[in-house]
């Protein structure tokens, strides 16, 4: 056997291999670069520069807007908040185009812009003032203890009223001593007509003056009125008075005179009377 010929076949087939390998290289770079290739032109090329990596079962990108991953990742926020900054933007944005034919396009827009982020600068400003408590005025206290006294003790009074009357919410209005004061006196006539007239002290004037009705009712003071006139005034005076004291409960009283002769018509018009208020009956 001719050795020569053994060594160039030999010598040919390791020539081959090498240049298949090569091939076979090059190859499978350029199958990489394809996928990279591909990859890329999902996610880069928009004006906002979006990169953010896919997996498999994520919503397809659209190149031609912001990617929610992306501003979290470069802002960092939240995907919450990346969703709400882009939502602001388009907005915002769709504000502006409506009544801007011109879009983003020169310096008015530039002006607009500056304009909002100064406004939100502003706006958490003042909010943050709104939020911080105010500094403790020392002047004011001294009063403040007073009012807060003075308050207690009527409080008390109340509570010691209602004790002693076994009523269910105490009066509107009482003296230092614990006597009640009056808003009206009221005299039941027969043929269902009542006569009202104001019983009131004058240090009750500016309370008398937020009380439903009363500017209404003030002209038909001492003249005989049909009861049914008077009730639905009486309502509106109690329904005042369920937050009247300071947003508590209470009810006011008033002086009853009943000149009814007739005791079931007394008594009725009496039971009309005790609907809306608390009574002193005079005989």
């Amino acid at each position: 056997m001719d050795i020569r010929k053994k060594d160039s076949t030999f010598s040919l087939s390791l020539t081959e291999i090498a240049f298949t390998l090569l091939l076979l290289l090059v190859m499978l770079l350029g199958v990489l670069l394809l996928n990279k290739s591909e990859q890329l032109d999902r996610c880069v090329g928009s004006a906002f520069s979006c990169v953010c990596p896919t997996k498999p079962g994520d919503e397809a990108i659209d190149p031609l807007s912001h990617c929610e991953k992306c501003v979290s990742v470069v802002l960092g926020t939240s995907p919450e908040e990346s969703h709400q900054i882009i939502d602001l933007g388009k907005n915002i944005l769709a504000a502006w185009q409506s009544t801007h034919k011109e879009g983003i396009a020169g310096p008015e827009f530039e002006r607009f812009r500056t304009d909002v982020i100064d406004y939100v600068k502003i706006r958490a400003k003042t909010l943050q003032k709104e939020s911080t408590p105010a500094p403790q005025d020392d002047s004011k206290v001294p009063q403040t203890l007073s009012e807060c006294k003075k308050t207690l003790e009527g409080v008390n009074s109340k509570l010691k009223y209602c004790k002693r009357a076994g009523l269910d919410v105490p009066p509107c209005w009482l003296t230092q001593e614990g006597r009640p004061q009056y808003l009206f006196e009221v005299t039941l006539l027969p043929e269902n007509k009542v006569v009202i007239n104001r019983a009131w002290p004058e240090e009750r004037q500016q309370q008398v003056d937020r009380i439903p009705s009363i500017e209404a009712l003030k002209p038909l003071f001492g003249e005989p009125i049909p009861m049914g006139r008077f009730l639905p005034i009486e309502e509106r005076i109690l329904q005042y008075s369920k937050t009247a004291d300071e947003g508590q409960a209470c009810r006011y009283f008033v002086r009853l005179r009943n000149r009814i002769p007739d005791s079931d018509s007394a008594v009725k018009a009496r039971h009309q009377i005790e609907h809306g208020f608390y009574k002193y009956e005079i005989r």
